[in-house]
C-alpha cells in the first residue's frame, strides 16, 4: 500500500518545533509544546493535529524525538534519562524562550555561547594553551553533558579525552571556578530550560 503521508510546509514546521523543543527541554509536554508553537505560528494547530502528526513525524525524524511517557521527547538519550529527567523537572514551569531563540535549539550542535562560555573558552585557549578546535568540540560537548544531567565523571572523562590538564592548584582552581559558572548559567532538562541561576533568582 503506498504511504499517503506526505510532507508538507505546515508539517515540515511543525517538525523543526519539536526538535528545538526537545533539545531545549529534554521532556516537553503537549500543552507546552502547543502553547509554544500556537504563539508563534498561524495557522494554529489543535490537540488532535497534535497527536496525529506527532505520531507521523516521529518516524521521520526518529534520531532527535520520539513520543514517550504521553510526550515529546529526545530520542539521543535513553528512556531511563528521560524518567531521570522528568523526575526532576516535577512542580516546575517551564522557560518560555522568543520565537528566535527557541528554533536556534532545532540544530542538535546547537549551544548558548554566553558570556561564561567565552571566558572558559578563552582561559583553555590563551592560558592552557589548548588548540583552539579541540577547545570549541569540548565546550559543545560539556554544555550537552550539563544540559542532560550527566554525572560529574562524564564531564572529567571529557577534559581528559581533550588533553586539558591543569598545571598547578592555582589553575585547576581558575579552571573550577569557571567550569562552575558555566554549570550555573546553562539551560537544563532538568529546570525545564532554566539555567540554575535563573530558577535562583525566581525564588
Amino acid at each position: 500500500m503506498a504511504n499517503r503521508w506526505t510532507l508538507n510546509d505546515e508539517h515540515l514546521n511543525v517538525d523543526k518545533y519539536f526538535r528545538a523543543c526537545v533539545n531545549l527541554y529534554g521532556y516537553v509536554t503537549p500543552r507546552q509544546f502547543l502553547k509554544l508553537y500556537n504563539r508563534y505560528n498561524t495557522p494554529k494547530i489543535n490537540k488532535e493535529k497534535y497527536l496525529l502528526w506527532s505520531e507521523k513525524l516521529q518516524r521521520h525524524s526518529y534520531e532527535y524525538y520520539t513520543i514517550y511517557s504521553n510526550a515529546i521527547v529526545c530520542s539521543r538519550v535513553s528512556h531511563e534519562k528521560i524518567d531521570e529527567i522528568l523526575y526532576y523537572q516535577r512542580g516546575k514551569k517551564y522557560y518560555d524562550p522568543t520565537k528566535e531563540e527557541l528554533l536556534k535549539y532545532a540544530n542538535p550542535s546547537y549551544y548558548e555561547k554566553t558570556e561564561y562560555t567565552e571566558e572558559l573558552r578563552n582561559f583553555l585557549v590563551h592560558n592552557m594553551k589548548i588548540n583552539m578546535l579541540v577547545v570549541e568540540g569540548f565546550i559543545s560537548k560539556l554544555t550537552w553533558l550539563i544540559r542532560t544531567e550527566e554525572p560529574i565523571q562524564a564531564e572529567n572523562d571529557l577534559m581528559a579525552s581533550c588533553g586539558i590538564v591543569p598545571k598547578d592548584m592555582n589553575q585547576a582552581n581558575e579552571l573550577l571556578m569557571r567550569w562552575q559558572n558555566l554549570c550555573n548559567n546553562t539551560r537544563k532538562w532538568a529546570n525545564c530550560g532554566y539555567t540554575p541561576e535563573e530558577l535562583f533568582k525566581r525564588r
